[in-house]
């Protein structure tokens, strides 16, 4: 699995000069190179929890990648659907090797993960925390819950755009939310991949929130 996406992301590297340079056959052929890639990385099912992380990663990462292109964004949020369907939303537990149905809501596993994970329910309330998230505003779990999503994200980015993605959410449409934030003197985008989170009955719980953080393109762009 890490080598395939390894792979994806050089010819993708190899993609994004092509374009840079209009080598429209370049691009042709690499397009065509790229997709089964892309397929043998989402549609592989696997029990390892390594791959399953590398997986999420993978799709997280190409959305961030993406952020800015309309099309790639409904397009990979797809994708990352796919694997919450297979890994979560089914039930199925990646340590567990039989296929035993479980509850969607696997704090167990969701605490081991290195992303940041929160759960969201429809009172815009976190009612689930990682500590991965914890960790990142210097909190315990327990401080985290319970709490707002607006006091994390700002009062504005809630009112002007989250909101209407989590009441998508809600309706059973996985999406996504990115904004960018000041910290420590440099400028970082968050991306939040969003995607309905059930109960074992089928009761929708709220919304389950990836959070990743990368330095901002632009202005790598803009110093250039």
């Amino acid at each position: 699995m890490k080598t395939l996406v390894e792979r994806f992301w050089q010819q993708y590297a190899r993609l994004r000069h092509a374009v840079e340079t209009n080598d429209a056959p370049a691009v042709e052929a690499l397009d065509r190179e790229l997709d089964p890639i892309l397929e043998a990385i989402i549609h592989k099912e696997t029990r390892n929890p390594d791959e399953i992380r590398i997986q999420f990663q993978f799709a997280i990462d190409l959305l961030n990648e993406e952020a800015e292109d309309f099309a790639g964004v409904q397009r990979n949020t797809e994708l990352l659907k796919t694997l919450v369907n297979r890994y979560i939303g089914k039930g199925y537990s990646p340590n567990d090797k039989d296929g035993k149905e479980h509850t969607v809501l696997d704090e167990a596993w969701f605490d081991e993960q290195p992303d940041r994970i929160i759960v969201v329910s429809t009172d815009y309330r976190i009612f689930y925390c990682n500590a991965a998230n914890a960790s990142r505003y210097s909190l315990a779990v327990s401080d985290v819950l319970g709490k707002h999503i607006a006091e994390f994200v700002g009062l504005h980015r809630f009112k002007d755009g989250l909101k209407e993605k989590l009441v998508q959410c809600f309706q059973g449409e996985a999406t996504q939310f990115t904004y960018a934030e000041d910290a420590d003197g440099r400028t970082i985008v968050v991306s939040l991949g969003i995607t309905p989170c059930f109960s074992s009955s089928g009761t929708l719980l709220g919304a389950m929130i990836v959070l990743q953080e990368a330095a901002d393109r632009r202005r790598r762009t803009g110093a250039a």
